[in-house]
């Protein structure tokens, strides 16, 4: 049995007239047309209650079953008060909100606000009178759960206000995130009571910004349970609110520093994904608060290194760049000087050859390729590390172990290292490209297919490439002409030996050496190659005994034990060349008996 009642002193006309209580009763009232007359007489009515009678035995008891607001004045108000709740329809006509009355359970605080702000309002005074006598034992549960941070699954929902700050905990770190919905799915024979809760935050999937929406589950628990230790919980419960909300400022804002493509220090851990995030990933939804918008923002970011993942936004740092490497590099000043004007002018867009062989509006030139070759440990990599380092931009090294053994991987391997360097604004560096740039052998058809598409791949890229290359004599004469610049690199000199010892001790050596400039001299001397001076310093090191320098009584000693290893080697070719002589003559002394 349905029943409308309209009481005129606490729910008063537009006119708000302050007359005596009267109650209009309607009894089957869709059989009788009811709905209609309900209508009429309540139009000129700020706030509309409706009731079921419940009869139980001689009981009767009506019960409000929705609670309707009519009044443009309120409804403005009610506007605001919701503003940011996502189960709040602005469209409703009626504003008809069901028991228990969620919303305005949740958004009870804004509404006593909104009562202080327009305290001469007098539907708003009206609205508490109706709703508090019904609400007032989930108010209390309210008030309770905030005092002593505990709540009970029954009582859940007081709390999960649509539209609040969620903390959720991932991958051992708080993240916060927005929650749109929370339903309460009942109990099954297959499952247990549980609340199913829809949540949004902040992430990037490459290309655009935007929500992600994420389903987390709370479930059924016996008696009370601290906030806090719910999988998910609003952001008002957590013990350490304030520096929380802190860190997630600061996080979020760094995250939306790091939108785009951008390189930088990382030190922690790789959240390895399986497939690359797409827009559809994304969603739309309200747009959070301004005070929120950064604490909504995921923790880390996307990663391209090697695999594909994901990095913890708060171990990333900016790169600390090392000029030393540049100062230190041992190579002629005139080529050090060019290698560092091309990366830097071509960095800044001053350098193009677009007008070079524009055949089909395409220019299959238009990059830089230096060939660095010469003998392993000549310091070819770190030749254009360090050009790279000198000029604020990161290298991107590719072995060939990473291209593959088949033309397709190799074109495929070398396409997504160019698109990479692209974005990062990045050099690529190519190590042990010997197998590249092999000249072409008629007796390897797979091998000539590997050389074609690589050519085929990097005549086509705009950027600057080191390739290395141990064997310059068997070069393809293809790459020969595509080689803008070749710099090889020879075994050191007397003066280049020197600028190594003085460079890898002063590196290494944890205090002044002391090693004087005779000393220096006399050990740029010794026939050793750049790549074995540091393994020489390194077990002088070893010798050196705590606060006491480094000296040439320590590299002497080291130099003179390699010395008698390589005697003792001598030695041992000796001895085995007189055990041969002794074991030939024997035959023949055999063979002269045995035949005289």
């Amino acid at each position: 049995m349905d029943a409308f009642t309209a009481n005129r002193q606490s729910s008063g006309p537009l006119g708000l007239e302050d007359i005596s209580a009267n109650w209009t009763e309607i009894t089957d009232s869709l059989e009788l047309g009811g709905e209609t007359r309900l209508k009429v007489l309540g139009k000129g009515f700020s706030i509309i209650c409706r009731e079921s009678k419940i009869v139980e035995g001689d009981i009767v008891a009506w019960v409000t079953t929705f609670i309707e607001i009519h009044s443009p004045r309120l409804r403005g108000i009610l506007d605001e008060v919701f503003n940011g709740y996502p189960s709040w329809y602005l469209n409703g006509s009626p504003y008809a909100v069901a028991t228990p009355f969620k919303p305005y359970v949740h958004q009870w605080d804004c509404i006593l606000d909104a009562i202080r702000r327009n305290g001469n309002i007098k539907e708003l005074r009206l609205l508490q009178r109706e709703l508090k006598p019904r609400i007032e034992v989930q108010l209390h549960t309210l008030n309770e759960a905030r005092k002593k941070g505990v709540i009970s699954f029954e009582d859940l929902w007081v709390i999960l206000n649509p539209g609040c700050l969620m903390i959720l905990n991932a991958r051992g770190d708080n993240r916060a995130a927005k929650l749109l919905e929370a339903h309460l799915i009942p109990e099954t024979e297959s499952q247990a009571a549980h609340y199913n809760l829809k949540l949004a935050y902040i992430d990037w999937n490459g290309e655009t910004c935007g929500f992600k929406v994420i389903s987390k589950v709370i479930c059924n628990y016996e008696g009370l349970k601290q906030v806090a230790l719910l999988p998910t919980y609003p952001a008002k419960f957590h013990p350490e609110r304030k520096e929380t909300s802190q860190r997630l400022i600061a996080r979020g804002r760094k995250f939306e520093s790091l939108r785009g493509y951008h390189v930088r220090n990382y030190n922690g851990k790789m959240y390895a994904l399986k497939k690359f995030p797409t827009s559809g990933d994304l969603v739309e939804t309200e747009k959070p608060d301004a005070k929120d918008i950064h604490m909504l923002s995921i923790a880390t970011v996307l990663t391209s290194v090697l695999h594909l993942g994901e990095f913890d936004v708060e171990s990333l740092e900016d790169i600390e760049w090392d000029d030393t490497l540049y100062d230190d590099l041992v190579l002629p000043g005139c080529k050090k000087e060019l290698m560092l004007a091309i990366v830097n002018r071509l960095r800044s867009g001053e350098l193009s050859f677009d007008d070079f062989n524009t055949k089909t509006g395409e220019n299959p030139w238009a990059g830089i390729n230096i060939l660095l070759s010469g003998s392993p440990g000549l310091e070819k990599a770190l030749t254009a590390e360090a050009v790279a380092e000198k000029s604020r931009v990161p290298l991107y090294t590719l072995s060939s172990r990473h291209l593959g053994t088949e033309p397709t991987m190799v074109e495929k391997s070398v396409t997504n290292a160019f698109k990479c360097c692209q974005l990062w604004g990045a050099l690529l560096l190519i190590d042990q490209a010997d197998t590249f740039l092999e000249a072409r052998n008629k007796n390897s058809p797979e091998l000539n297919g590997i050389v074609y598409r690589f050519f085929y791949t990097l005549r086509h890229y705009r950027g600057l490439t080191f390739l290395l290359s141990t064997r310059n004599s068997q070069i393809n004469n293809i790459f020969k002409g595509m080689a803008d610049l070749t710099l090889p690199h020879f075994e050191p000199g007397q003066s280049e030996r020197r600028k190594f010892w003085l460079k890898y001790i002063q590196k290494h050596s944890p205090g002044p050496a002391g090693i004087s400039h005779a000393d220096f001299d006399q050990l740029s001397k010794l026939p050793i190659s750049g790549k074995e001076i540091p393994k020489y310093i390194k077990m002088a090191l070893v010798l050196v005994k705590k606060d006491r320098p480094l000296s040439i009584e320590h590299l002497k000693l080291v130099l003179n034990m390699d010395k008698d290893t390589e005697i003792a080697d001598e030695g041992e070719e000796d001895k085995t060349g007189k055990y041969w002589f002794i074991f030939v003559l024997a035959l023949l002394v055999l063979f002269g008996l045995a035949f005289p």
